[in-house]
């Protein structure tokens, strides 16, 4: 399956939940520079063309703030900071994506 495919699968399969719109590419690469790293492709995407957050089956987390909670933290950048500090729990390169 390609990542075009994957993508579109994603789209059919959280048709009629309400979820927030896509993320802007802004947002991607402000989220970038926090990690200081680049986001897989794949998960680019994800946001980029399916919506801010939710999907999934563990409905990830928003890039931004939408008031829509998919984890214990308002957005990716809240929920990386809160893994990384200060006990660097979170090995370098990995971004949480929900809570469990």
């Amino acid at each position: 399956m390609t990542d075009g495919q994957l993508v579109l699968a994603v789209r059919t399969h959280v048709a009629g939940r309400e979820l927030p719109g896509p993320s802007a590419a802004e947002d991607v690469t402000a989220f970038e520079r926090v990690a200081g790293h680049p986001m897989p492709e794949l998960l680019k995407r994800m946001y980029l063309e399916v919506a801010n957050g939710g999907f999934g089956p563990k409905r990830a987390v928003s890039l931004t703030e939408t008031d829509d909670w998919f984890s214990d933290c308002a957005d990716i950048t809240e929920a990386y900071h809160a893994f990384v500090a200060p006990d660097d729990v979170l090995p370098s390169g990995l971004v949480p994506l929900g809570s469990a």
